[in-house]
């Protein structure tokens, strides 16, 4: 269930590791460890930016449009769109 919220904050728009931590309503150590996963898998990008304060920050993007699991009579399918 974190996983899905953290890629459902990212894919709305994308967003700092803080501000996917409050958006998806779990710990920032919970959501970088998410981040990393999905970033791991493809399904995320993340990109160095520059804040109005001047700090470097990461950003995290979701690559994937979409991201579909069903399990029918034991067997898992799994769909991911994702866009260019």
């Amino acid at each position: 269930q974190y996983t899905r919220r953290v890629f459902e904050a990212v894919a709305e728009k994308p967003r700092s590791g803080r501000a996917v931590a409050e958006a998806a309503e779990v710990s920032r150590p919970t959501a970088y460890r998410r981040l990393n996963e999905l970033r791991d898998a493809g399904l995320v990008r993340t990109e160095m930016i520059i804040s109005e304060d001047g700090h470097n920050r990461e950003q995290f993007e979701a690559i994937a449009e979409s991201l579909s699991v069903s399990l029918n009579d034991g067997c898992l399918d799994a769909m991911v769109s994702v866009s260019k």
